[in-house]
């Protein structure tokens, strides 16, 4: 998961890794957030070290990664 205006962990090295991992045969599933940076923080002007994280997209993305792991604990 990542918010598209991240400025500090750029999106094209998010969906390059996420590339790699598939071409192994792998599952990745990259999950974005307009409007939000890095760590989801709807402070865009300071995404290093004021963070003030959407609860929305913050329960979304926590809620989604429990259910991927869930999923790869029963396969």
């Amino acid at each position: 998961m990542q918010g598209e205006a991240d400025t500090l962990t750029p999106l094209s090295g998010a969906q390059r890794f996420c590339r790699e991992v598939q071409a192994t045969g792998a599952q990745c599933e990259l999950i974005l957030y307009p409007g939000l940076g890095h760590l989801l923080t709807r402070n865009l002007q300071n995404q290093e070290s004021d963070y003030d994280p959407d609860p929305a997209a913050r329960a979304d993305g926590i809620s989604k990664q429990e259910l991927f792991i869930r999923e790869l604990w029963l396969l």
